[in-house]
């Protein structure tokens, strides 16, 4: 049976959900933070979030962007009082970054809109077909780790 038919109509599937998560994650990062966000700034809002004091190295490894880029990043996201910088006393060269609480406030105001949104997504569902859908996502997400 020919393949190509179901390659390309994956194609555009993917092409098409990838679009949609990304306005429901435009949205809930705009919700979220009151219009004052955007959504790389979310993102690295959590990667920082992921640890308490984290070095600006390991935040930027995390998100995949070179230090300056986090640099520029991390300097909006003070001045929005959101982020506190301020180096470690054993080697002053390294800079630790973490969320305030105003930024802790906004990463979870994020996070509440997201599973809302994503129930509402969901909500149409059966139990076997989201046990379905996570098989499917766990398996591509396997295939498209690099």
């Amino acid at each position: 049976m020919e393949q190509q038919p179901i390659k390309d109509k994956l194609n555009i599937q993917i092409s098409e959900i990838y679009e949609s998560l990304s306005r429901v994650e435009r949205e809930a990062a705009r919700k979220a933070s009151s219009g004052q966000l955007s959504v790389s700034e979310m993102h690295t809002l959590e990667a920082i979030e992921k640890g308490r004091g984290r070095k600006m190295t390991e935040v930027a490894a995390s998100l995949g962007v070179t230090i300056s880029t986090l640099t520029i990043a991390v300097n909006r996201l003070v001045q929005k009082g959101l982020v506190e910088r301020a180096r470690t006393d054993s080697d002053r060269r390294v800079v630790q970054i973490s969320l305030t609480g105003a930024g802790h406030g906004v990463v979870a105001n994020h996070r509440r809109f997201r599973r809302q949104m994503l129930g509402e997504i969901i909500n149409g569902l059966r139990s076997d077909e989201l046990s379905f859908l996570s098989k499917i996502l766990d398996k591509f997400q396997d295939l498209i780790q690099f």
